[in-house]
């Protein structure tokens, strides 16, 4: 959890990454405002790629 700068400065890092802003949260964000939460969740998880795994 960032503040809304620090968190679009960590985003130009990564090429998929996103920032989602949740305005009426504190630190426990599955209980301020879990509806929400699940819905960003699951939408990360579906496009979550593994990673592919080396032979060693």
């Amino acid at each position: 959890m960032w503040a809304a700068n620090e968190a679009e400065a960590l985003a130009k890092d990564g090429p998929e990454a996103r920032v989602v802003l949740l305005e009426h949260t504190g630190h426990l964000l599955s209980a301020d405002e879990p509806v929400r939460f699940i819905e960003f969740m699951e939408t990360f998880l579906r496009g979550a790629r593994p990673k592919s795994r080396r032979k060693k």
